[in-house]
């Protein structure tokens, strides 16, 4: 049985290193590697992996499970980058910070995508976050009366089927343009939160002509380092428990206590969602979220932007808000009060007179 070793680290001499010690068994094909994204936290989780036999690590604390081997490389501190890939030998050639950044994705099918529309006028298209579907935007419904509302699920959520394996926030955004090509819509308003907020700003960036306005609401165009960490540990969490496991998290980071205690239709449709979330298609989309880096392409976004964010949201989304606001050009940013993460779930009234009033 071929074992499977973690290589966690950053140092650019570490892997030849790795290579050196376990020569012996690269050569009789009894190891593969793995390499993966920052702490000693995601360490243990991936230690506690199916398949897992040894962990090449320099934390400094024991991470131990059952019989696992840890075996200490010199020094600094170990580093796992994205989901623990599994790297063919090939990949040792190339440079170790190309070999940091690569992750293998496939393009997502178009014909996946039913498109729910309604309403009339100029088309809005809605994206909507991690773990929902095109319900979400219900609570702006009211909209149709001056706009064409679109909406859709995204890969493995609601009625769209699981992908064919990893996909990014590029194949989403290129999914999405090839979608509206499909259904003859040559030009829209774009909106998306969390999630949907990052594939609107990879859309707005790579398909300008295509885009109208664009409203970018509780997202980032990177997470954290931390954040970062964390998408590692829910897509585990999602596959093994379901997305249902998550939602005590989920509800402190969406809503503010009050409404969660209120307990509102908003939160029940969050709740009977999560439940009814596949917990591939939910990781997949972690794994996304997780790898995406898309700072570079704010410059590149021409439409007029409104950038939305909760008062209650976290210090990293509002951080993120004011860093869209200031590094796309002319953009605003309106935030929200009594209202976190989901902030259209929790104040609709509010946000439809922002988007009537920007939107035109």
């Amino acid at each position: 049985m071929t074992a499977r070793v973690l290589a966690v680290d950053d140092e650019p001499d570490r892997e030849t290193l790795i290579v050196q010690r376990f020569r012996r068994q690269i050569r009789d094909g009894s190891f593969s590697f793995c390499f993966a994204e920052d702490g000693v936290t995601a360490v243990a989780m991936l230690a506690a992996s199916p398949g897992v036999d040894m962990v090449v690590s320099d934390a400094h604390r024991a991470v131990q499970r059952g019989s696992m081997r840890i075996a200490r490389c010199s020094a600094d501190r170990c580093a796992l980058r994205g989901a623990a890939r599994r790297r063919n030998l090939r990949t040792q050639s190339m440079p170790r910070k190309r070999q940091a950044t690569m992750r293998t994705t496939l393009p997502l099918d178009p014909s996946a995508i039913r498109v729910h529309r309604v309403g009339n006028g100029p088309p809005l298209v809605m994206l909507h976050c991690l773990g929902m579907t095109h319900h979400l935007w219900d609570c702006l419904g009211g909209m149709a009366d001056r706009y064409t509302l679109l909406s859709y699920d995204f890969p493995g959520h609601g009625e769209t089927k699981l992908p064919a394996g990893p996909y990014g926030i590029e194949e989403l955004s290129a999914q999405l343009a090839a979608v509206l090509r499909r259904e003859g819509i040559g030009r829209a308003h774009i909106m998306g939160i969390s999630l949907g907020g990052l594939v609107a700003q990879c859309f707005a960036a790579n398909e300008p002509a295509m885009t109208d306005r664009l409203v970018l609401c509780d997202t980032t165009p990177r997470y954290v380092d931390e954040a970062r960490e964390m998408w590692v540990v829910r897509a585990a969490a999602a596959r093994k428990d379901g997305p249902a496991s998550l939602l005590p998290t989920i509800e402190k980071i969406w809503f503010t206590p009050g409404f969660v205690a209120a307990d509102p239709p908003a939160v029940r449709l969050v709740r009977e969602t999560f439940h009814a979330c596949s917990g591939e298609g939910y990781a997949l989309a972690c794994e996304a979220l997780g790898a995406a880096d898309l700072r570079d392409l704010a410059p590149r976004i021409a439409a007029p932007t409104l950038v939305i964010c909760g008062e209650d949201e976290g210090q990293p989304f509002k951080d993120a808000a004011l860093w869209l606001r200031d590094h796309i050009g002319g953009a605003r940013l309106e935030m929200i009060g009594s209202a976190g993460h989901a902030s259209v779930l929790e104040q609709p009234v509010r946000i439809e007179a922002l988007l009537r009033a920007f939107l035109g």
